[in-house]
Parts: structure tokens; C-alpha cells; sequence
């Protein structure tokens, strides 16, 4: 058995969706958590956020395809560190 505690909205919100289809909220939330966890897919058929679901790796490699190296804009110039050029007020 697993006891979860909700915010008190969350559980009004429970207990209403679960009275519409004639369920106790216990089972309810069970038929959730299943189609989450089986499915990857929320009751209204969407799919879960990845950073909800992903394991470790999976996580890795869909953020690895956001980071192109040929896309790097290469070291900064010394000229761009000088503090005249980082403060528009100081000459």
C-alpha cells in the first residue's frame, strides 16, 4: 500500500473528477498512475513532459541534440573584456 498526501485542491479535485465517473478517488488515482506509467500519457491522452518521464540517459541524449559545436561562436575577444566595452557609462 502507498499513501500519498495531496494539497487539499489537488484532492478536491480528485474526489470530483473520480465522483463524475462513479469511482472512489483510491481508485481513481490508481487508473491514473497506471496510464501514466504505463503509457506515458496523461487521462486527457497527452503526453507527459520528457523531464517527467525520461530516465537518466534518455534525458542526455534528447538535451545532446540541442548543442551543435559547429554552431559555437568561438572565444571571446580580449577587446570585448576591456572595461570601456562592458560599461557603456566608463570611458
Amino acid at each position: 500500500m502507498i499513501r500519498i498526501d495531496l494539497e487539499s485542491w489537488t484532492e478536491g479535485q480528485l474526489r470530483e473528477q473520480a465522483g463524475r465517473r462513479g469511482l472512489s478517488p483510491e481508485s481513481y488515482a490508481g487508473m491514473i498512475l497506471e496510464t501514466f506509467i504505463r503509457t506515458g500519457l496523461d487521462p486527457a491522452g497527452q503526453r507527459a513532459p520528457l523531464y517527467l518521464t525520461a530516465a537518466d540517459d534518455e534525458w542526455d541524449s534528447a538535451t545532446e541534440g540541442w548543442i551543435d559545436p559547429r554552431e559555437s561562436p568561438g572565444p571571446i575577444p580580449d577587446e570585448s573584456l576591456r572595461r570601456e566595452h562592458m560599461y557603456e557609462d566608463r570611458s
